[in-house]
């Protein structure tokens, strides 16, 4: 079964770079963290989210300059308020995980939201987890669904793993009319990523289907996959 895990996410954005950050880019990939620090660290200053992004995540890792926790935090700050969707998603996984800083569920939700209203689906799937457990916010599954559809859409296998809720409110008509085809269709998209209990529940609901119904539940989950590959 996969984890209900928080990612923190300290990946390197596949976008084209120019200039000194992609002079501090090429050092960082060859593990020169020194001339990386010497190449984003001016831009940092000036305001550069990307730049503050990367600034912090060397001090937080103490590659190329001492180790200062703080800092990195302050640098993740004023790049997540301009809007920096990966320090937003960094934030709220160090505020969820509470081992760094003070944990606090409200400051997660906070930055989630801000980072997955821009698309992230990272933070999409994190949203969606608080909303599964009423952390931060109340308890409430269809909300979750609804993020981890948004990420599963962008390819994120993880956030399909989890719409077995959506095939439960489906199956069980909760704030929508009651569809066991569409409740078939989730059911069988999360158990194709590994979810026993989507299973059982998707054998349990075809018993009470004709299998003209089960073959329009198995064709809406193919064509779904089709137009969501994958990604990630």
């Amino acid at each position: 079964m996969k984890k209900k895990s928080l990612v923190l996410f300290f990946l390197l954005p596949w976008i084209s770079l120019f200039g000194d950050f992609q002079t501090g880019l090429t050092a960082y990939k060859a593990k020169d963290f020194v001339k990386a620090f010497q190449e984003w660290n001016p831009s940092a200053e000036k305001g550069d989210p990307l730049s503050q992004y990367f600034v912090g995540s060397l001090y937080f890792e103490g590659q190329g300059v001492e180790k200062n926790l703080e800092k990195a935090l302050e640098l993740w700050k004023k790049a997540a308020n301009q809007g920096h969707a990966g320090s937003q998603v960094t934030l709220g996984s160090l505020y969820f995980e509470g081992k760094l800083i003070p944990q606090n569920f409200q400051e997660a939700e906070k930055w989630y939201r801000k980072a997955a209203e821009n698309g992230n689906y990272l933070a999409q799937f994190n949203l969606g987890l608080l909303y599964e457990d009423g952390k931060g916010v109340q308890l409430d599954y269809m909300e979750s669904s609804q993020w981890f559809l948004k990420a599963a859409e962008q390819g994120y296998r993880n956030a399909l793993y989890k719409l077995v809720n959506y095939g439960f409110i489906f199956s069980n008509g909760i704030g929508v009319p009651a569809d066991n085809v569409k409740a078939y269709q989730w059911y069988t998209l999360s158990a194709g990523e590994g979810n026993e209990k989507a299973a059982e529940l998707r054998d349990f609901i075809s018993r009470q289907m004709t299998p003209a119904e089960i073959a329009q539940g198995k064709k809406m989950a193919e064509d779904w996959l089709k137009a969501h590959p994958g990604k990630k």
